[in-house]
């Protein structure tokens, strides 16, 4: 049901923007979605999140009225919205529902934030800035959070794991339709192989040395692959339209989603801001700078209102840039063996020579964003000059950013945590964008025999040992939990967790119906202890099984037994950590 009134409300509140722009379905989605979740953002500053949400029902049922009114276009107007590329969106959210309608979280940063946006979206009726339920990373801009929120709309606005991979997901796949804008009802096996084609892309990512469990398009509910998405959807659009009224609108918002998603989306603002200037200069009407300079202020105004709601909140959170000293990190940088010269070093000799990429090619960052270049060059040397000068230079770009937050922000940028994810994430967009003119050249030449080599190239290309990982079964092998508490307050709502069986025990059960004995048969049945809380009697259980470790609450302990004996190692930074936690805040 939720699906079903999902669909009915994109297809009515796109029509709006179809009868606005006079454009296809395919080429305004993203465009409405992305609005959407403008409208909510706006609410949200008055704590008036669901009252955003029923307007935007009201705006859906408003197409229908005007359909009513204006009678005479109502025949373009429905051919312009019931197109091929609505079929093919159709049939690629339906796969992500029958997928996703029993996925739950897996990776840490979902139990640690991505989760708990949502939750908090929905305690405070409007944005996280406070920290009560999410407790890091509250200064993240909100746009996707906005998205999951609409879909919980649809769920009564009861907050539901399985929905937030299907609206993240749904958004994603909004964000290529542009593709599909030049294809008519005729073309359905074109569509059809578009549309596969367009799925197996998000398998391309490669299996890396960090990100190879989790960090995969379809395994996850992180932002990484779809902001470079949302990205490509911006330059398709302008592409496709250069500088008019349209390009104006959906450049200007887009571009402002982008910035609202992550703070790395400053990257893709200015990759595609200077090929949009230099698209400017290039004109003979000078006129044309006036779209120019709305597409570049718009998305800086909007992102400016919400570093504004973060310092009247007080939420100053892990990537603050007014942290950095520019003045200090040269100084550093240039004094040998300082942090930040040996850091600077490390990510240098990583850029060049740490392997990306497994397959189907072993590449370094810069020597897979040098292959996807001369791909791009490849498909028309002269028109696509400045397409590749402009990645070329956000290549460069980019890896700068990221190796000044390394030295800056990361607390632990020493060791360049998460740097296959974050690089690899740039490295997509240049893949998406290749992916683009592969099928923009494909279509061109109009012969079976280009269509067909498109197809062996993307099949050869696809990481097929990632693709188990879009099934939502958890498999065979768990980790038993044995979680103390005496308050009956840990209640998980889901006994299967990323391989996890919990079991219980109260603490407060008297040592005749307890005891030692039964603690230590309940212990060598479990792999791992999570002690929400306990009581005297429970301690005085727990010194004689480890007199030398405290019984820590809120830290998950691993159960080793070593020469006979049991032993509890604290896990502190472990990911099982943020599981529990969330749990927690998940039933408040």
């Amino acid at each position: 049901m939720v699906l079903l009134l999902s669909l009915i409300w994109i297809i009515s509140f796109n029509g709006i923007f179809v009868c606005l722009f006079r454009r296809r379905f395919e080429e305004t989605l993203t465009l409405s979605l992305m609005c959407g979740a403008l409208v909510l953002y706006v609410f949200s500053f008055f704590s008036a999140l669901r009252l955003g949400f029923y307007v935007l029902m009201a705006m859906g049922l408003l197409f229908w009225v005007y359909l009513l009114v204006k009678r005479k276009n109502v025949k373009k107007i429905l051919g312009l919205l019931f197109t091929p590329g609505l079929c093919a969106f159709f049939f690629m959210a339906l796969c992500v529902f029958v997928i996703y309608h029993r996925k739950g979280f897996e990776n840490a940063d979902e139990f640690m934030h991505w989760g708990p946006m949502v939750l908090s979206s929905l305690e405070h009726n409007g944005f996280y800035l406070s920290k009560d339920i999410l407790l890091v990373n509250n200064d993240y801009p909100p746009f996707m959070t906005l998205i999951k929120m609409i879909w919980i709309g649809f769920n009564g606005f009861h907050y539901s794991e399985p929905l937030l991979f299907t609206a993240q997901l749904t958004f994603y796949f909004s964000c290529p339709l542009p593709l599909f804008s030049s294809y008519r009802k005729e073309d359905w096996k074109k569509i059809a192989a578009l549309t596969a084609a367009v799925i197996l892309i998000g398998f391309w990512m490669p299996s890396t040395y960090t990100a190879q469990e989790w960090a995969f398009l379809y395994n996850s509910i992180y932002l990484d692959w779809v902001l470079p998405a949302m990205a490509v959807y911006t330059y398709l659009i302008f592409r496709r339209e250069g500088i008019n009224s349209f390009s104006t609108a959906a450049v200007s918002i887009s571009l402002a989603c982008v910035l609202l998603s992550k703070q790395i989306g400053l990257c893709y603002y200015l990759i595609i801001g200077f090929m949009i200037i230099v698209k400017g200069l290039q004109e003979k009407d000078r006129k044309k700078m006036i779209p120019v300079g709305i597409m570049a202020a718009v998305p800086l105004a909007v992102y400016l209102t919400w570093m504004v709601a973060v310092r009247f909140a007080g939420a100053s959170g892990v990537y603050d840039v007014g942290k950095i000293s520019l003045g200090e990190l040269w100084r550093n940088l240039r004094t040998y063996g300082t942090y930040e010269h040996t850091l600077a070093k490390d990510f240098l000799s990583a850029i060049f020579t740490r392997n990306l990429s497994s397959y189907p090619f072993t590449l370094s960052y810069m020597g897979y964003s040098a292959l996807m270049l001369a791909g791009i060059l490849v498909m028309n040397r002269k028109k696509d000059i400045l397409l590749a000068f402009s990645l070329l230079c956000g290549t460069m770009g980019y890896a700068l950013v990221m190796a000044v937050l390394y030295m800056t922000l990361f607390e632990e940028g020493g060791r360049l945590p998460s740097f296959d994810r974050y690089m690899l994430s740039y490295l997509y967009f240049e893949v998406l964008i290749l992916f683009a003119l592969i099928v923009e050249k494909v279509r061109e030449l109009k012969k079976p025999w280009a269509y067909a080599l498109a197809a062996l190239l993307l099949l050869v290309s696809i990481n097929y040992s990632s693709l188990p990982i879009v099934t939502p079964a958890y498999g065979s092998s768990y980790t038993r939990v044995l979680v103390v508490d005496n308050t009956d307050s840990f209640y998980p709502s889901r006994e299967d967790v990323d391989g996890m069986l919990f079991g219980f025990r109260k603490s407060h059960a008297n040592e005749e119906d307890f005891g030692l004995n039964g603690f230590l048969s309940e212990v060598k049945e479990s792999d791992l202890l999570y002690i929400v809380n306990y009581d005297p009697p429970f301690y005085d259980i727990w010194k004689q099984i480890s007199p030398d470790l405290d019984p820590y609450t809120g830290v998950v302990i691993a159960i080793e037994e070593k020469d006979g004996q049991t032993v509890f190692m604290p896990m502190w930074s472990h990911h099982f950590n943020h599981i529990i936690r969330y749990y927690l805040l998940e039933k408040n």
